[in-house]
């Protein structure tokens, strides 16, 4: 896998100030091997992520040591999303199975927000042995403790940023 460095919070990951749990040793591998994120939602925040992560690829790849693949997109309205333009539009879906599936998914990003679908999406992730990076305050604060006691369980790392304004 190459060198391991150390994360240490907080970390810029497709543009979002990432605050790391203090439960978890989260490391970055140094590797060849793109690092395979899917993302849940593809609203304003979601188009933004992925604008930043066709535009700063580069960046992020040398901040990470690894590259940064968009490799599936879940949701509510395909047709829609497939029109915004903002990713390749075979990778967008309104079914998690094929996103959980992909042993090339290394981290979930989550920017649909709310708690129902999504905290059964976020649920299933970790489930699946992916991490999860969330800006979802409201997903957290109702079901924080149980999501963060299931990544510990399954060994994954959730990360999350939030304002106040």
């Amino acid at each position: 896998m190459g060198i391991r460095h150390r994360v240490h919070p907080p970390v810029i990951v497709c543009g979002l100030a990432l605050t790391i749990s203090r439960f978890y040793d989260w490391t970055i591998a140094v590797s060849d091997k793109p690092l395979g994120l899917g993302m849940i939602g593809l609203g304003t925040v979601g188009r933004g992520v992925a604008g930043l992560l066709r535009d700063e690829g580069a960046l992020y790849a040398e901040r990470c040591g690894r590259s940064l693949e968009l490799r599936h997109v879940c949701v509510r309205d395909v047709e829609k999303a497939k029109a915004s333009g903002a990713v390749d539009s075979e990778i967008v879906s309104d079914a998690m199975d094929g996103m959980l599936n992909d042993p090339a998914v290394d981290v979930v990003v989550e920017v649909a927000g709310g708690l129902d679908p999504v905290g059964a999406y976020v649920e299933q992730a970790l489930k699946a042995g992916k991490h999860v990076v969330t800006a979802n305050k409201a997903l957290l604060a109702a079901r924080g403790a149980e999501l963060f006691a299931l990544a510990r369980e399954h060994g994954d790392a959730i990360a999350f940023e939030a304002s106040c304004g």
